[in-house]
């Protein structure tokens, strides 16, 4: 089943694929859905992720390819062995990136149609507040 019961995780490299985060339902509009959730980019300034469904590490939503950017469709459910770590979405590679900065990591969803995109929200150092 493509759809979950309680919602969506990240889970990256930010802690080393340890701890899934929760995605909040931020809007929903007749049948489109927006889940997101904030990263910090680690000293890299670049960090991969993929997503699970309820938190199960059975079920992971994941790109087409290796270090895919934002705005790209999603493949999935997958298991661990067709979605390994390298098959991941990476923020910073792409847009500049640095330590410390804050990302908002968005999945569209709508029907079986869904889209992963990301914005960053301030630079590091700001005096963003959260």
């Amino acid at each position: 089943d493509a759809l979950p019961t309680s919602g969506y995780e990240v889970l990256g490299t930010w802690d080393g694929w340890q701890s899934a985060v929760a995605m909040e339902l931020e809007s929903c509009a007749g049948k489109e859905q927006v889940w997101s959730c904030d990263v910090v980019l680690g000293e890299t300034g670049c960090e991969s992720f993929q997503l699970l469904l309820d938190g199960d590490h059975s079920r992971i939503l994941h790109p087409a390819a290796q270090g895919a950017g934002r705005d790209t469709p999603v493949f999935g459910p997958s298991s661990p062995d067709e979605a390994h770590r390298r098959i991941s979405w990476c923020i910073g590679k792409r847009d500049g990136g640095l330590p410390g900065a804050r990302y908002h990591i968005r999945l569209h969803v709508a029907g079986c149609w869904r889209a992963v995109t990301w914005a960053q929200l301030g630079t590091p150092g700001s005096d963003l507040k959260m």
